[in-house]
């Protein structure tokens, strides 16, 4: 289906025979990344510590591929066009979307006898441009597999699809200690006893041993960890792979704005760094995770007579766990397998 675009009020169908290749609406749809969060990465404790204060977006780069019919000199001018300004409003009222869009460049043309695929790039410079927040809503009925500060995925009309809970139950990487290669040695040797100068005398006894004044053929007050075959973890990533459907593509922007500003909002904390903190429940692991958004990918759009169907995988970051893991005997879409006498089977690590 064709949708109408215009582009600062110009109906760039009628005016210069352009329409948009399907597909193209999934750049201009997606939600911007996260700014880098900063923070701590100490190496003895599992996870992350980020500086949540002041939650930030990132702009985005948009490419809009268009279909051009006519000559060299139709082509022409419709570059002219675009570049006649930095920045445009676009209205693409098939879609129900609009966007200003800062012009970046013109990487491809595929060139034939009479249609010509032309790739441009632009910049979406302000996350969220002109939004209100508006409550979510959905006929869905709930489901409480995922649940973000309290509030279920399917209330913003959203499922969560199969390939999900592999991401979630990935163990995370862990975080490498020293290791030291050499041209004169085959492999590597990996420092599992750290070893440090207590020019202070600040490490205690209980955790670093003393191994004399000279290490290495050189003075100090060397002393070694004794924790030696300690493994910490990092912070990890989980993606979770979700479908938004709804009548209209009023209800679907809704819901799908709302997500985002919630996902990203600074909300009041007792710690003001993590006031950006998000808190996931995952239903399928029995516990929460401290998380913060990190960037979102959509994998298919359509809009056509009303239905609107968005199909998007977004990544979060876990940063902090609450509670012991409890793994517990799942179906692929998270919900649990239970007994015929409703009990939830649990899986004992070992047996």
């Amino acid at each position: 289906m064709i949708h109408g675009i215009t582009i600062d009020g110009t109906d760039i169908r009628s005016t210069y025979n352009v329409i948009l290749e399907r597909g193209a609406y999934n750049t201009l749809i997606q939600w911007p990344d996260m700014k880098t969060v900063g923070g701590n990465d100490w190496q003895e404790m599992d996870g992350y510590e980020p500086d949540l204060s002041n939650p930030l977006l990132e702009s985005k780069t948009v490419t809009l591929k268009f279909i051009l019919k006519g000559s060299v000199a139709d082509i022409d001018s419709f570059y002219q066009f675009l570049g006649s300004r930095p920045t445009h409003v676009f209205s693409f009222t098939g879609i129900g979307r609009s966007a200003t869009l800062r012009l970046e460049s013109m990487p491809s043309l595929q060139y034939a006898r009479t249609f010509h695929l032309l790739h441009v790039r632009f910049a979406a410079d302000i996350p969220l441009e002109g939004y209100t927040y508006a409550e979510p809503q959905s006929s869905l009925p709930e489901k409480r597999d995922y649940v973000i500060d309290g509030r279920p995925l399917s209330d913003y009309g959203i499922r969560v699809l199969q390939g999900t809970i592999g991401s979630v139950i990935k163990g995370a990487d862990v975080k490498p200690l020293l290791i030291r290669k050499s041209s004169v040695i085959s492999g590597a040797k990996y420092d599992e006893n750290p070893t440090l100068n207590d020019a202070d005398s600040s490490f205690s006894s209980d955790e670093f041993e003393t191994i004399g004044g000279s290490f290495d053929g050189v003075a100090a007050n060397w002393k070694r960890s004794k924790s030696r075959g300690t493994v910490t973890y990092k912070g990890r990533d989980i993606t979770l792979k979700c479908l938004l459907k709804t009548s209209t593509p009023a209800d679907a922007w809704r819901n799908y704005d709302a997500l985002l500003y919630d996902l990203t909002k600074a909300a009041s904390s007792s710690d003001p760094t993590l006031r950006g903190a998000r808190q996931i429940l995952i239903r399928a692991l029995g516990k929460t995770f401290k998380c913060f958004y990190k960037t979102q990918r959509v994998e298919d759009f359509v809009c056509r007579d009303g239905l609107t169907w968005i199909q998007f995988n977004f990544t979060l970051t876990l940063f902090q766990e609450e509670g012991d893991v409890s793994f517990f005997l799942s179906t692929e879409d998270g919900g649990f397998v239970i007994t015929e006498d409703g009990k939830i089977i649990p899986i004992i690590p070992g047996m």
